[in-house]
């Protein structure tokens, strides 16, 4: 979980990870799904109210 999702991604991408897509905001949170260089996706996270 992350309070920054655009920050975080941005970590992540210099780390090497591949976003996919743009950021999802609804009514559980914010996310956005990245890629590591093994192609495993995962997302980085907010939960609403947090």
């Amino acid at each position: 979980m992350s309070e920054d999702v655009p920050a975080a991604s941005d970590a992540a991408e210099a780390l090497g990870a591949v976003r996919i897509g743009k950021i999802h905001i609804d009514t559980v949170g914010t996310f956005q799904v990245l890629q590591d260089p093994e192609g495993n996706e995962w997302c980085v996270v907010r939960a609403a109210g947090a």
